[in-house]
């Protein structure tokens, strides 16, 4: 039964937060995300859910100044208990210019930022500001707050599935960035990609913050939302449900962030357990302590 007080008393917290966030913007006052490590919410714990990047095969191609995307995916669709498959796929003219401003270097070593363990980041420096920022990339084992608990494609764990079709998405739009493409036409890559993620993933809002991230590190070159940040925003525009049930580990976590210490709730180490071996993910204490999480 969801508590509507406590709810509401979230939802108070998140307009005070959006607040702060619409301040710091106009006096672009963000300042660079800084990891924080497992140590400062879950000693030995988050830190030792393994994550992975899923390899990814080649969903598009480049001829004679052409790139195209074909990202064909097969599934079983939400409401359909046939597989059925579903081609993303669109092609632009790109044209990268001589003095290309980006340079990227994609860092597989897992890190822990805002509570949630991304399984890598991709670094964009911009020559000629000499910023460079993060874009951090989910992979198998990440925790989504806005999975469902009980969904049967996006809960509380990012699955290899998932991992796979969101990282094949996101690498092919950074692909297209480093040919030359437009903020317009990256778009056009998502929203071709749209229809895939909401029949066989269900994670839409982490497809739109992937986005959000690529949009604003690549194009503004200004710090993007952060994952809490982003859905804290979907919530004040009534675009995020909190008093659904399935959301419960949602709104755990966001109270948890608005406190100052963000973690991952129960929800998402008992999904753990539950599809993973976690006698080979934790040894010792540490198995005690995850087992201890779960109950």
């Amino acid at each position: 039964m969801v508590d509507a007080a406590k709810v509401a008393q979230l939802l108070e917290l998140i307009d005070s937060e959006i607040t702060k966030v619409q301040q710091a913007r106009a006096q672009c006052a963000f300042s660079p995300v800084t990891a924080t490590t497992a140590a400062d919410a879950l000693p030995g714990v988050l830190d030792a859910v393994q994550t992975d990047v899923p390899a990814v095969g080649n969903v598009y191609n480049i001829n004679d100044s052409v790139y195209t995307l074909a990202l064909e995916e097969t599934g079983t669709a939400y409401g359909e208990s046939a597989e059925s498959t579903r081609t993303a796929s669109t092609s632009f003219r790109v044209a990268r210019p001589d003095n290309f401003d980006l340079a990227f270097d994609f860092d597989q070593t897992p890190v822990e930022v805002w509570g949630i363990n991304f399984a890598a980041t991709l670094w964009v420096r911009h020559k000629s500001s000499g910023s460079v920022r993060p874009v951090y990339w989910p992979g198998t084992r990440t925790y989504d707050p806005a999975g469902m608990t009980g969904d049967p494609h996006a809960s509380e764990r990012i699955g290899p599935s998932c991992a796979k079709a969101q990282g094949a998405i996101s690498a092919a739009q950074v692909a297209a960035v480093r040919h030359g493409a437009t903020a317009a036409q990256v778009q056009q890559i998502q929203a071709a990609c749209e229809e895939i993620i909401r029949r066989y993933h269900g994670r839409v809002q982490l497809f739109e913050w992937m986005h959000h991230q690529i949009q604003m590190v690549v194009f503004e070159d200004r710090e993007p939302e952060s994952y809490p940040q982003f859905l804290q925003g979907l919530v004040h525009a009534n675009k995020l449900d909190l008093t659904a049930d399935n959301r419960e580990h949602t709104r755990k976590y966001l109270e948890t962030f608005v406190q100052g210490a963000p973690r991952p709730p129960t929800e998402f180490f008992c999904k753990v357990k539950a599809k993973d071996d976690v006698a080979t993910l934790f040894h010792g204490p540490e198995l005690q302590r995850f087992e201890a999480l779960c109950v």
